[in-house]
């Protein structure tokens, strides 16, 4: 490294770097803490704008579609489910929520599936299987394989983002803190979506900071995909539909993010009336418009 028109050895560096690191200390407490809270309102600020952004943007496909089909494809729409039919799930896409609500995709993605108790996810977490050992078995969370996968892969020092963030210990216990309260929450007062969320006393305690509504339905719904044959696959908010399955709720608000192609055909032939009336086996299906 240059310093001064010199190449400047390690033990200067060191040096400058001792320097700089007292001149840190000296800095008065209010102007770090005033940095921190800047970068936090900046955070904020720059997630707000993001936000907003994708609202735009998830509108504007719903332009798109109005336009392209004939059925209704409204990503911010919500489809009531029974969640004991939700049974299958899948692989992500390659993708975040908000790049792939609101599409139609061919091909086979709905093909390749898995029993929601055997792989719920990207990262398998054992989530209904755990949950029953917890809320029905009255087990210790430490006892479950939902902590101790979680556990594992935070002493192994895995990416944070995809544990919600997590790095130790007491994180996880926090949050199955959480998960205790949210299954008391939906027990007592039924399933809410993140409409309802918003505007009703209590508060969801899963949520970990104030986003738009319009992030909550794409990222906080649980979020399902439909096959070619109308069927439902899994794709997000594991925790929400488990515990809505031990609970017992008869239905849930879900966000349909991409429909098969195949799927969406039909949807446009009943519509239209170029089917011959609508199939027996689909009459009650919520994804048929009126």
């Amino acid at each position: 490294m240059r310093a001064n028109g010199r190449w400047s050895t390690s033990s200067q560096r060191r040096s400058t770097d001792t320097r700089s690191v007292q001149a840190t200390n000296r800095t008065p407490a209010i102007y770090r803490d005033m940095r921190v809270r800047n970068g936090a309102v900046t955070s904020r600020w720059l997630l707000e704008a993001r936000d907003c952004y994708v609202d735009k943007r998830l509108r504007a496909r719903k332009l798109y579609n109005d336009v392209r089909y004939h059925s209704r494809i409204d990503p911010y729409e919500l489809v009531t489910v029974d969640p004991t039919t939700v049974t299958r799930s899948m692989i992500p896409f390659d993708k975040p929520n908000r790049k792939v609500a609101g599409t139609v995709v061919g091909g086979s993605w709905d093909r390749e599936t898995y029993d929601f108790g055997e792989r719920d996810g990207e990262f398998h977490m054992y989530v209904l299987e755990s949950f029953e050992q917890r809320f029905v078995e009255g087990r210790e969370w430490e006892e479950t394989r939902y902590y101790q996968s979680l556990l594992r892969r935070i002493r192994n020092g895995e990416d944070p983002s995809a544990m919600w963030g997590h790095t130790t210990e007491a994180d996880l216990r926090d949050r199955c803190e959480k998960l205790d309260s949210m299954f008391e929450a939906m027990s007592e007062f039924g399933y809410k979506s993140q409409a309802e969320l918003l505007t009703e006393r209590w508060k969801d305690p899963m949520a970990s900071r104030p986003r738009r509504e319009s992030y909550r339905k794409i990222n906080g719904e649980v979020a399902v995909n439909i096959d070619r044959n109308g069927e439902f696959i899994f794709y997000d908010g594991r925790h929400r539909l488990a515990l809505a399955k031990i609970v017992g709720v008869d239905t849930i608000p879900v966000v349909v993010l991409v429909r098969h192609r195949r799927w969406q055909r039909t949807r446009d032939e009943i519509l239209r009336g170029a089917a011959d009336g609508v199939p027996s086996h689909l009459e009650e299906h919520p994804d048929i418009d009126p």
